[in-house]
């Protein structure tokens, strides 16, 4: 097996680093497959795409691929149309998140004990910080929930490949049409309870603009909803979320996605 990590950025440099850094160190402590890290600069402006030259040019692993200012979604097809040839595995993080320390291990512990198994798909975990390491943070206050992330999965480059790639259209929940249309599809799955992402909840986050992320998660919704009209068979997507999206433990109602995906 060996791993792609797909990892979009744009002005990021306070962040990159460690993203990058902590993908790097969970795959060395696995030590069981190759891991390559894809970062599509997406038209930055700032020192990021400096800081990923330099990490690149000290570690084989990492690769800058250089980008218009076109958005997560055609940055992530970017990186998805120059996989590393063999590629079995795909991966995501967002350059300003972080990988959590023992992650790999117990992701490819499932996947090889089962040959038929297309994805993992497990918990975010929201951190208030702009600390680059948020794994020095992390507090009970946090809220851990299952919610719409690419970064919360890892899949078998086949079955994500044979779902096309992101529709430039969205500017934002770009991610979340992506995982409806691949879940509806419905893959052999683990839905696990492990925490698969610290996701940094930090003023740039594109998120911060509601309306415009409610308007692409509700246009990606109907979507999803005319879809299934056409095709009655077509699976839904209780499977993986319940009743609703971005549901935590003691959550009585479901609740908004924190993630559109776009930064």
């Amino acid at each position: 097996m060996t791993l792609a990590i797909i990892m979009p950025a744009r002005n990021e440099a306070r962040f990159i680093a460690m993203a990058i850094a902590s993908v790097l160190a969970d795959a060395d402590e696995a030590a069981l497959v190759p891991v390559t890290v894809l970062v599509v600069d997406d038209g930055s402006t700032d020192e990021t795409a400096a800081i990923v030259a330099r990490m690149a040019h000290d570690d084989p692993r990492i690769r800058l691929i250089p980008g218009a200012r076109e958005g997560a979604g055609p940055a992530r097809n970017r990186a998805l149309a120059v996989l590393p040839r063999g590629t079995t595995l795909i991966g995501f993080l967002d350059a300003d998140d972080v990988w959590p320390k023992g992650r790999l291990a117990a992701d490819l512990a499932l996947i090889a004990a089962d040959p038929e198994l297309q994805l993992v798909y497990g918990r975010m975990r929201l951190v208030e910080s702009e600390t680059p390491d948020l794994a020095t943070v992390l507090t009970q206050e946090d809220v851990i929930q299952l919610g719409v992330s690419l970064s919360a999965g890892i899949f078998r480059a086949t079955c994500l490949l044979a779902n096309g790639g992101f529709d430039p259209a969205f500017v934002q929940s770009e991610d979340f049409d992506f995982l409806l249309r691949l879940f509806e599809t419905k893959p052999k799955a683990v839905i696990t309870d492990r925490v698969m992402v610290l996701y940094r909840r930090h003023p740039g986050n594109s998120t911060a603009n509601k309306p415009q992320m409610r308007h692409f998660f509700l246009r990606a919704l109907m979507e999803h909803a005319k879809r299934r009209r056409q095709d009655p068979a077509l699976p839904g997507v209780e499977w993986v979320w319940g009743g609703g999206f971005g549901r935590t433990s003691g959550d009585t109602e479901p609740a908004m996605p924190v993630r559109g995906a776009a930064r």
